[in-house]
């Protein structure tokens, strides 16, 4: 056996030929390695296998799944009364603000309506108090001269 000879396990050739045919029959046997694992799978006592499709998730029956879209809250976050869906939260937000915006203009009304009346009961109070200075003028006049006089 000369030294390049592909028997002769110095020149390395015969080591990578011999491997890839083992190579090439485990494959043949076993496709894709799934069998060795398949052989190998068990479940623990009362409970049962899933096949999971992409993207798909496994929870046991004592967690809590959710979504990836989804956000946590802290356990005590929210009251008895639990959560809402952030699309009727905003809803409920956007209603919110439509009715703060009528609450403000109503109270802008108010507000004009208020100043309104104070204006309007200054003038019933001047008014009364002409009146009432015009009718002591007329009382204490002597003359009809003296009631022309008062104003």
């Amino acid at each position: 056996m000369n030294a390049s000879s592909p028997l002769n396990p110095k020149s390395g050739v015969c080591v990578w030929r011999l491997l890839l045919v083992m190579m090439t029959i485990g494959f043949l046997l076993n496709p894709g390695g799934r069998a060795s694992a398949e052989e190998y799978f068990s479940c623990p006592f009362y409970s049962n296998a899933a096949c999971l499709s992409l993207g798909e998730t496994v929870c046991s029956t004592s967690g809590k799944c959710v979504k990836d879209s989804s956000i946590c809250f802290d356990q005590f976050e929210c009251n008895y009364m639990g959560f809402v869906c952030k699309s009727n939260y905003n809803e409920l937000v956007d209603d919110y603000n439509e009715l703060l915006d009528d609450y403000d203009e109503f109270l802008d009304d108010y507000d004009e309506l208020l100043d309104d009346y104070d204006e309007l009961l200054d003038a019933a109070n001047a008014l009364s108090a002409y009146s009432s200075a015009l009718e002591d003028c007329i009382t204490q006049a002597a003359t009809m001269e003296d009631v022309r006089l008062c104003q």
